[in-house]
């Protein structure tokens, strides 16, 4: 009842292999190629996922981005950080 509309069969499984390769390929090459080419791309993942990096005593680390009313940086406790915000919260709506 059904015939094969393909009359060279080996042409056919040609195409559709390299179509799949092709089409399996793109997900993976085009963020390698932006990678590649994006300088802050690069170097951003580089400074996140370096083996170099400095490994920081968690136990007292210092918050580096908190910055206070004044425009002056603020080092506090890691452990402290949430007393510090929430009494900063509480004198704020006082």
């Amino acid at each position: 009842m059904f015939r094969s509309v393909v009359r060279n069969l080996i042409f056919y499984r040609l195409f559709y292999f390299v179509f799949d390769i092709v089409t399996a390929l793109t997900p993976i090459s085009m963020p390698l190629l932006l990678f590649f080419c994006n300088r802050k791309l690069k170097t951003s993942f580089k400074r996140q996922y370096s083996v170099l990096r400095k490994k920081k005593n968690s136990a007292v680390q210092a918050v580096s981005n908190l910055i206070g009313l004044d425009g002056n940086k603020l080092h506090v406790d890691s452990r402290e950080e949430a007393n510090v915000y929430f009494q900063q919260l509480q004198n704020a709506w006082k």
